[in-house]
């Protein structure tokens, strides 16, 4: 039997193929018509739509201007008309609410289209003063003039919309309202939108109001943030949701509490982004719902806040609630803050349990005692908890929690707590007990404490996990800090080495990365035994580690050894360590100990080095990754420091030279940065004598690129090397290439004429440098123009 190879062939024939894509082809119109019906079926239902939506917003309970949401309805795409619908809305609200009665608020500003001009007028003698009746008949009358026009508008005798009538209508009844104003009817309760768009109109129709102008033109933008809060647009709610101050500052105190808050409140349901900045505004928000007696009312969106699922999120809501939690007395932390802590500590849903660890240590410094008590037993039943999450939670929040324990309680409540985490059979668990055992041990001064604890902190640092090992060996220097010297010199000392000798090469990289700092932080009367002993013999193995890394985290500290040991030791100990990872082939090991050659000089000098630092640098000079020449460029003045005039003059020089032709743009530019330090440190004459006439030849080069480079070190030189100096040696050269066949050499030449002119005498620039540049501003390049007439500008030399 033989096996086909390749696609088999297909079911169908050529004209099978043709007819199924005809079919497809009519489905597809078939499709389109009906589609084409039913949005022709959609306009002429869109009235009934419309009243369905209006009902929804009479259903409303809130009674406030952020009660309105006009998602999922034509409103969504006519920004105006929401925006009108929203303040008639508001309208109504302050006509019921600056009387007293706010069960008719339900009814909302589609009901007062309902209502006949005599029941208007009857709820008018009901409810307003005597004096106030005659404008607001006025009112009641536009407004039934209003509804009839509407509804001859729609062509019917039922309720419909039109929006843009809507819109008109809008603007009709707020010029009432703004004329209203000028009579003091209504008070500064009203909603900031009605006042807004009031001030507004009355403007157009040079009516008086009782607001400044100059208030009314600030307040109109907030009318604008309230309505992001609830625009489509992601980005225009991220950006009215920081600047909730502004708002809140501009709703006042209590409309913040009563109206902002409770809106904030009902739409956590939002992008992660949004709430992020959200949880973050609320932090501060304490003065903006009337300070320490109110700031409870903060509460409950941040809470809802703390259970959603974005990690950011929770963490940012925890930290807010820590800033706000100060800012309760202590029957308010009772009565409000410590409920809601409870509350998320046994939700069902693991985010708010993650988020109750992060709490516990602002809520019990000022618990009662049987409140303590309970967060105790809640924190307990946190670090058991089934969810690994929850446990990372309270492993990470164990240490906060333990700083704020009384003392006499550390033993029977802690201990249990942190000894759970540290033998979790989750890694992620017992790696973040690590902190927490960190900051314990730093909190105990009775030996027998410590004995409870130094156990388990010994098997975390022998774990069978390589993360909890890395994560001991990162914390190790403040591991040793806090269980102090004697600890440290006895059992972290045999517990680092064997970090340092881990199978894993990412152990042994952070533990070499803490060499000098674990060293320095040992006791002065067995430190240098200790280095000699223990820690010496494995960093003469990590210098031939397989790991490069190790290598380099190696190298960048092992120099640090040297102040510690002292010249005797350190010449017969770390110099052959110095000297092996000078040739080490990576090139990063050798940039690291070049870098650190000031530690070494301090002890016995650079001169038994000279002979192995020679080849090292010109092999980083020379180095195929412009990254590590650059490095080597930008230590080339510590090494003109460390080594002397005469070696630097002999073997370094010709390679700063050298760096002024690289064919990378960074190197040439680092290295005209650097001639300028070595001038300075060997003064002026050593410059015009060994570094000039070599800059100078370059003004000469065939490549464009070097003659512009040597531009750019007179650049650099010109302000180290004086007055004097720069107009013998530099301005002739500078002169000679302003007639430079390049465009781009000659402006550059005018730039650097700015500098030359910087240090120059007023006489010399009119007598020298003013020619020179009114030639310039003449050439045939417009860019050679342009830079010639602001290096004149610049110097105060224009005609």
């Amino acid at each position: 039997m033989t096996t086909q190879v390749g696609p088999s062939p297909s079911p169908y024939g050529d004209s099978d193929v043709g007819t199924i894509i005809g079919c497809v082809m009519i489905a597809f119109a078939i499709f389109l018509c009906i589609a084409s019906q039913f949005k022709k079926y959609f306009l002429r239902h869109s009235k009934s739509m419309v009243k369905s939506a209006r009902s929804r917003f009479a259903s409303r309970p809130r009674q406030s201007v952020f009660s309105i949401d006009t998602r999922g309805s034509k409103l969504d795409h006519y920004s105006p008309d929401r925006i009108a619908l929203r303040f008639l809305h508001d309208a109504f609200y302050c006509y019921l609410m600056n009387k007293g009665d706010s069960r008719e608020h339900l009814q909302r500003i589609m009901s007062m289209l309902h209502f006949s001009e005599q029941q208007m007028q009857d709820v008018a003698k009901k409810l307003w003063p005597a004096r106030r009746r005659p404008v607001l008949s006025t009112f009641v009358e536009n407004l039934s003039k209003y509804k009839l026009e509407w509804l001859k508008s729609c062509g019917s005798t039922q309720m419909g919309i039109s929006w843009n009538f809507v819109t008109s209508v809008a603007e009709n009844l707020f010029s009432s309202f703004a004329s209203y104003l000028a009579f003091g009817g209504i008070e500064t309760s009203f909603p900031m939108g009605l006042k807004l768009m009031a001030t507004k109109s009355a403007k157009g129709k040079n009516m008086a109001s009782t607001a400044p102008a100059a208030e009314e033109e600030n307040l109109y933008p907030i009318a604008v943030l309230i309505d992001e809060l609830r625009n489509e647009d992601v980005q225009l709610r991220l950006n009215s949701i920081r600047k909730l101050s502004t708002i809140a500052l501009a709703l006042g105190v209590e409309r913040t509490r009563n109206e902002l808050i409770q809106f904030l409140t009902d739409t956590i349901y939002d992008e992660d982004e949004v709430l992020l900045a959200l949880a973050d505004q609320l932090g501060s928000f304490t003065p903006l719902v009337g300070g320490s007696e109110h700031v409870h009312v903060l509460l409950p969106p941040l809470e809802n806040l703390a259970t959603v699922e974005e990690t950011v999120v929770r963490d940012k809501a925890v930290e807010s609630l820590k800033k706000i939690a100060d800012k309760h007395s202590t029957s308010a932390l009772e009565e409000y803050f410590i409920p809601m802590v409870v509350r998320l500590a046994k939700g069902d849903w693991f985010t708010s349990r993650t988020s109750a660890c992060g709490l516990f240590s602002v809520a019990y410094p000022r618990a009662n005692p049987g409140t303590k008590n309970e967060l105790k037993g809640l924190f307990r039943v946190l670090c058991r908890d089934d969810t690994p999450m929850v446990r990372r939670a309270a492993a990470s929040k164990l240490g906060e929690f333990a700083k704020v324990f009384e003392n006499d309680a550390l033993k029977d409540d802690i201990f249990p707590m942190f000894s759970d985490l540290a033998q979790d059979e989750q890694d992620s668990v017992r790696l973040l007990s690590v902190e927490a055992g960190i900051a314990i041990a730093s909190i105990l001064n009775d030996g027998v404490r410590m004995d409870l604890i130094k156990p388990l902190l010994i098997n975390l640092i022998e774990d069978k996990s390589w993360r909890v090992r890395y994560m001991v060996a990162e914390k190790l220097t403040e591991l040793q800090t806090a269980v102090g010297p004697e600890i440290a010199l006895n059992d972290l000392v045999p517990a680092f080495n064997a970090l340092l000798k881990d199978v894993e090469g990412e152990v042994r990289g952070i533990a070499a990365a803490r060499i000098t700092s674990f060293c320095e932080g040992l006791p002065a009367a067995g430190r240098e035994k200790a280095i000699l002993t223990h820690i010496i013999p494995v960093v003469k193995d990590l210098i031939t580690d397989p790991n490069q890394h190790v290598k380099v985290a190696l190298a960048s500290v092992v120099m640090g050894l040297s102040p510690l040991l002292g010249k005797e030791l350190t010449v017969e100990h770390l110099l052959p360590i110095y000297l092996s990872l000078l040739r080490d082939e990576t090139a990063e090991v050798r940039l690291n100990i070049i870098s650190s050659l000031e530690k070494v000089n301090d002890v016995i000098g650079v001169n038994q080095l000279t002979q192995s630092l020679l080849p090292a640098i010109v092999d980083l000079a020379e180095d195929g990754k412009w990254r590590v020449r650059l490095a080597i460029v930008e230590y080339m003045p510590l090494l003109a420091q460390q080594l002397g005039q005469d070696f630097f003059d002999e073997k370094l020089l010709p390679l700063c030279m050298a760096w002024l032709t690289d064919h990378v743009y960074a190197i040439r530019e680092a290295a005209t940065v650097i001639l300028k330090q070595l001038v300075e440190k060997f003064g002026q004459e050593w410059a015009v004598k060994k570094v000039m006439p070599k800059v100078a030849e370059l003004a000469k080069d065939s490549n464009y690129l070097h003659r512009m480079t040597c531009l750019f070190c007179f650049n650099t030189l010109s302000g180290a090397l004086g007055k004097d100096h720069t107009l013998k040696e530099i301005f002739p050269i500078v002169s000679q290439m302003s007639e430079d066949h390049v465009p781009n050499v000659r402006f550059n030449a005018a730039k650097s004429l700015l500098h030359i002119g910087k240090v120059l005498d007023n006489q010399t620039l009119n007598s020298e440098l003013k020619p020179l540049l009114s030639k310039m501003a003449e050439d045939s390049e417009f860019d050679v123009r342009f830079y010639a007439e602001e290096t004149r500008l610049a110097l105060g030399l224009a005609a």
